[in-house]
């Protein structure tokens, strides 16, 4: 999620693309605690110099006295972070703050990490510790307006993170924070002017531009949306959050192929990547399976669901997407099975409802309904083809589209 965890769009219910996380405010400084902290398991960054003939005998000891560096250590953590990665973003900030508690420049990040794995007594403890020792720093009170933000309080939140960004004009991540605040209160925009004063005071970041395009798609302009998504995706092309922001971009505009491209580089993990980043892109899978979906790959699109399932497997959405791809495909039995696992989850889906009573129905027909349907043309479509009640019934799983 975002700062707040916030889904940019909110629509009629149905199964929908699912909302990657905002991006939070730390992600944007490329800068970057807990006393006490347990000191992390994570490796160093290699700093040994060469070995061999001419270096020095073969002798591996580190000689330049940077394997606890602050700074190498912060940039690392900032790379764990961008990736998905929070369990090893976080070991390095506690790793860094157990040295000094009070080393400010790996605040942004080590609160924004709290953040998403949810520790508000952790992130509670390091904001008031910050305040006492340094109450005219824009970093203590930017953790106290992160902790807002985790607790659900958005107008406080955004009124810490203005009084960061008074303390320093320039600290980009309260800015950011500030901006998502105004998101996430459905106020785009006084949103998209903090993200803007965020993209003159750190051009080089790519992510203050992908939160404007993001309001942008949030808000459904397109074109604006596409414009500031690609700008981002120039600055940082290998962003995973950027490319699935573009991969959504390309599915509203009915180009799915390219955006099954582009989600599927962000949701098919790299060998042996950490649970947090499987998590971190279980939107992304079951984006890519909502555009396998819509190109008739439904083996493909069901494979997507349950990796998704198996990350997440409490989500009443995937298993609603789920059960309505087996019925796409003539599998009732498996659909009403997923049908009825969704509405457990969530027993106010309407579409849901809807769908299940249908392959009730057409369990028991032997002319049904999503198979093949008339068009006012007198052709046919296919089960995801735009007329008749396949093409209404897709048309009510993109109602809520988000890209965030």
């Amino acid at each position: 999620g975002d700062l707040g965890g916030r889904k940019s769009i909110a629509a009629p219910p149905g199964p929908t693309l699912t909302p990657a996380a905002r991006p939070s405010a730390a992600a944007y400084a490329h800068t970057r605690g807990r006393a006490g902290a347990t000191p992390c398991t994570a490796a160093a960054p290699d700093v040994r110099p060469p070995t061999g003939p001419g270096a020095g005998g073969g002798d591996a000891r580190p000689v330049y006295g940077l394997e606890g560096n602050a700074d190498i250590l912060g940039v690392v953590a900032e790379h764990k972070y961008n990736h998905g990665d929070y369990s090893a973003a976080y070991a390095l900030t506690s790793r860094i703050l157990a040295h000094d508690p009070f080393e400010l420049s790996c605040v942004p990040v080590h609160c924004c990490v709290l953040l998403h794995l949810q520790r508000k007594p952790e992130l509670f403890a390091t904001a008031h510790r910050l305040v006492e020792a340094y109450p005219h720093s824009a970093e203590a009170w930017f953790a106290v307006a992160v902790y807002y933000t985790l607790i659900g309080e958005h107008e406080s939140a955004r009124r810490f993170f203005s009084k960061s960004t008074s303390l320093k004009q320039h600290f980009v991540p309260a800015w950011v924070g500030f901006a998502h605040a105004f998101a996430a209160q459905d106020e785009s925009d006084q949103a998209m002017a903090a993200y803007r004063s965020a993209t003159r005071l750190f051009a080089g970041s790519p992510l203050p531009w992908l939160g404007i395009g993001m309001e942008y798609l949030r808000t459904n302009h397109l074109t604006l949306a596409e414009q500031y998504i690609r700008q981002a995706h120039t600055l940082a092309p290998k962003h995973p959050l950027v490319l699935h922001e573009l991969g959504v971009v390309h599915y509203f505009k009915g180009e799915y192929e390219s955006a099954a491209q582009v989600l599927a580089s962000v949701a098919r993990d790299e060998a042996g990547s950490a649970p947090s980043a499987t998590e971190a892109r279980e939107p992304a899978l079951v984006n890519l399976g909502h555009a396998y979906r819509r190109l008739g790959r439904y083996d493909d699109a069901i494979a997507c669901y349950q990796d998704a399932l198996a990350v997440c497997p409490h989500s009443a959405s995937t298993f609603g997407a789920l059960a309505f791809v087996y019925h796409l495909d003539r599998r009732m039995h498996e659909a009403i099975v997923h049908y009825h696992q969704a509405l457990a989850l969530r027993p106010d889906d309407t579409f849901t409802s809807e769908m299940l009573t249908r392959a009730l129905e057409e369990a028991l027909d032997t002319e049904p309904l999503l198979a093949v349907d008339p068009q006012p043309d007198g052709g046919t479509s296919a089960g995801g083809g735009p007329g008749g009640a396949a093409g209404a019934a897709e048309h009510a799983m993109d109602m809520e589209v988000t890209a965030t």
